[in-house]
């Protein structure tokens, strides 16, 4: 999508407008790289599908309570993350190796625990790396985090599972209105739509919008939906069991696994987009220099808003000045803490910024070195003619005039 714009869709419009649109989503998604990330989480899940079974079926066994919505945990989990025709197999290996792993001693149960925590881990580096986050939580938070998601997490799945089960047997049975019987698989649909949105909420170290996790949980559980029944059909009519016979199941679940975090990724990805996409200068986002230029903003509006005596902005209002959107505004803003323009007013997910440089003799110089040109280049060393060209260069007037100056 990054090809030149055709001129038939040059001349219109809305045709251009929704080329532009198209190229950046597409750019970006493409930046997440989709498909390595899907690779390696696949491998990880094999390696750690045990590991995490086992620790999560010994949650359900410290809790006797919910121990009658293991079942239904177990049916959405293998009939919703593995092809209909080889759940049964599948689910026969795994749960035969998770029992086993029950007889372990108190190492080996500890090794389980830290092999289904290293596979979360992984899966939460690479939602952070889809969302840019620049810096991820401290590893005991993270510790907590994973170890509520292994124990807690599938316990609330089974007891709304349970639920809906039951809701789905009242209705087998004539106790429940036509009507209310097509609105259980829709309910279904959106359980899976909520369970996504909650993962691309609290999982990456940002704030992210309810409305943007939920349009991409729903999105996202609406393709898996389609995809699952088509990926059944080609299963049944391929060459999977003609290729590899009895051992069809396994390239059957490495596929499908590929398959489901290509999706789960993507999900993460439109979600990390769709604010971008509410900027009105979202085009711009990639283009060389951006960042420079959003920075000399940002301090310029900074510095008129602290002679109109407001002392300090939110992001957010920032990020309506200059046509962006809060994350990016934070992002920027935070490389120019250590050069002391600005100061972080709150926590990121409502924090406001307050210039901080004195705007009669700050300059614009470590902006510039900030945000183009890292003076550590081995280029640069000391007497090359490309030192002596940058350093000139930066020593010029345009560089070393006070900001109240150039900004004004």
């Amino acid at each position: 999508m990054s090809q030149k714009m055709p001129a038939i869709i040059a001349s219109r419009p809305w045709c251009e407008k929704l080329w532009t649109f198209g190229s950046f989503v597409f750019t970006r998604i493409d930046k997440a790289s989709l498909k390595q990330v899907a690779s390696s989480l696949t491998l990880t899940t094999l390696l750690s599908i045990v590991p995490a079974l086992a620790v999560i079926m010994a949650a359900f066994s410290a809790f006797p309570l919910f121990a009658p919505y293991r079942e239904a945990f177990e049916n959405f989990m293998f009939s919703t993350l593995l092809p209909e025709q080889y759940s049964t197999q599948i689910l026969g290996y795994i749960k035969q190796f998770a029992s086993q792993a029950a007889g372990l001693t108190a190492f080996g149960i500890i090794g389980l625990a830290v092999s289904a925590l290293l596979c979360i881990s992984t899966i939460d580096a690479a939602l952070n790396s889809t969302f840019e986050v620049r810096k991820l939580r401290s590893v005991w938070q993270r510790v907590l985090i994973y170890w509520a998601l292994l124990s807690l997490g599938p316990i609330a799945i089974g007891v709304s599972l349970a639920t809906s089960s039951y809701l789905t047997g009242m209705a087998m049975t004539g106790h429940l209105s036509s009507v209310a019987s097509w609105l259980i698989p829709i309910f279904q649909l959106l359980f899976q739509a909520v369970i996504l949105a909650m993962f691309y909420k609290y999982v990456p170290n940002c704030k992210v919008q309810w409305k943007d996790a939920l349009v991409g949980g729903l999105i996202i559980a609406l393709v898996f939906t389609v995809f699952r029944w088509a990926f059944g059909i080609y299963v049944m009519k391929g060459s999977y069991t003609t290729i590899y016979g009895a051992f069809a199941a396994i390239p059957v679940l490495l596929t499908w696994m590929y398959i489901n975090w290509m999706f789960v990724l993507a999900g993460a990805a439109i979600t990390a987009i769709l604010p971008m996409l509410r900027a009105t200068r979202f085009k711009d986002f990639d283009k060389p220099g951006n960042q420079l230029l959003s920075a000399v903003a940002l301090l310029r509006i900074l510095m008129k808003a602290k002679q109109d005596n407001r002392p300090q902005m939110s992001s957010i209002e920032l990020a309506e000045a200059i046509g962006s959107y809060p994350d990016a505004v934070n992002a920027t803003l935070s490389r120019l803490i250590s050069t002391n323009y600005v100061v972080q007013i709150g926590t990121d997910s409502g924090c406001s910024w307050a210039l901080l440089a004195d705007a009669h003799s700050k300059t614009l110089e470590e902006a510039f070195e900030e945000f183009s040109v890292d003076l550590s280049n081995s280029l640069l060393k000391e007497g090359s003619p490309i030192a002596q060209w940058l350093n000139a260069g930066l020593k010029d007037q345009w560089l070393q005039t006070p900001m109240i100056k150039v900004l004004n």
